[in-house]
């Protein structure tokens, strides 16, 4: 049985991710490897992109369980499937993340530098919006407590990420523009979960905003501000819900056969 490339190119909602074959890449347990704590997120995200590359005609019920390997690159997901031909093909997936110097870095690197830094409970919110010829997706990060003692929902402000994408092969979209903003009463936590509001509040008509601005954008490749995030011993209560739920803004110019046009929209992504 004759072994092949399998040639792949996805996108996540973590990292753009670039596939080739490398004989020499050495597998190992993730146990052994000393892998930051939520390495099997970027796992579960490279198969679900796999899965919906309906192009490569992908199936994850016919492949191996995927396996972490070691490139010079940095760590990779290997999987083995059989093709219609009855060979077997070998995909190696490194999964890079862009940084905020539009730099990529591998995607388990990045994983490591966040921590401890990462946002725990983290809740998410995943919206495609439909807009003519381009659906715009964008996923919000949050945290979100309830206090029975104050019998009011808390909220940490996290990251945003943004995409497009569209079925037209001739649509561009020359800009686009996702914000995403919080505002209420800041107070301390995890005292204002069990203690009276009144003795953990820090200030009145505190507020975060998030924002993703580009031109030109590449199609399917996911645009991130992770820095506007709240600190980890901080978060609101809403004082007025309709403007500041957790509210997105979004503005996206798409451009077909000579004509351009402009769509904005707006929604709130948190509970009352």
């Amino acid at each position: 049985m004759k072994k092949i490339k399998s040639l792949l190119m996805a996108i996540t909602i973590l990292s753009l991710i670039f596939s080739f074959y490398t004989p020499s890449a050495s597998a190992a347990s993730k146990d052994n490897l000393n892998l930051p704590e939520h390495a099997d997120l970027i796992i579960k995200e490279v198969l679900e992109s796999l899965e919906a590359d309906r192009s490569k005609n992908f199936s994850t019920a016919s492949a191996s369980e995927p396996e972490i390997v070691v490139l010079e690159q940095g760590y990779a997901i290997q999987i083995e499937n059989q093709t219609s031909n009855n060979e077997t093909a070998i995909t190696t997936i490194i999964p890079y993340k862009i940084d905020t110097n539009k730099e990529f870095v591998n995607s388990f690197d990045y994983l490591e530098a966040q921590q401890p830094d990462l946002i725990r409970p983290m809740a998410e919110s995943t919206v495609p919006n439909k807009v003519v010829d381009v659906t715009l997706t964008i996923k919000t990060y949050y945290a979100q407590y309830f206090s029975w003692a104050n019998v009011t929902n808390f909220y940490r402000h996290g990251g945003i990420e943004a995409w497009w994408s569209s079925s037209n092969t001739a649509v561009s979209v020359p800009g686009m523009t996702v914000k995403y903003e919080t505002r209420g009463d800041l107070y301390r936590y995890p005292d204002c979960i069990d203690q009276p509001l009144s003795s953990t509040k820090v200030q009145n008509s505190y507020f975060k905003r998030s924002i993703i601005s580009q031109s030109n954008p590449v199609k399917g490749a996911v645009y991130i501000d992770g820095n506007n995030t709240m600190p980890l011993d901080r978060v609101v209560t809403l004082t007025d819900y309709f403007n500041h739920g957790g509210v997105i803004d979004f503005t996206i110019t798409q451009s077909l056969n000579g004509i351009t046009k402009t769509s904005m929209n707006s929604y709130n992504v948190y509970s009352k």
